[in-house]
């Protein structure tokens, strides 16, 4: 049997109607692929906003807040009585070695 035109037609009809239908199905999935990854970017493009956002937040509040000023001033008296407590304990130290090279002395 030999081909007519109209059998070449019909080949090649269907040839292309298959090479568009991948072309098709290709498209398909480069778009997917695309929107995948679009999507990936603003989910993480999102989150570093609210965390940059956050750490902004954190950093404002972290030295001017009313609260720091004042646990700040309470450490600042606390390490100024740690300071004298610190000399009283080598006033009393001094006290104590001076009692018992007394007492050495004196022969007891």
């Amino acid at each position: 049997m030999a081909d007519n035109p109209s059998n070449k037609d019909k080949i090649q009809q269907v040839l292309i109607k298959q090479e568009n239908e991948e072309l098709k199905e290709n498209q398909h999935k480069e778009i997917d692929y695309h929107r995948y990854w679009k999507d990936m970017y603003e989910k993480e493009h999102k989150l570093r906003q609210e965390a940059e956002g956050e750490l902004t937040i954190i950093k404002g509040i972290g030295n001017t807040s009313p609260e720091m000023k004042v646990l700040n001033k309470e450490n600042e008296g606390l390490k100024k009585e740690n300071s004298e407590l610190r000399e009283d304990n080598k006033k009393l130290a001094n006290e104590i070695d001076d009692r018992l090279n007394q007492i050495r002395k004196s022969g007891l």
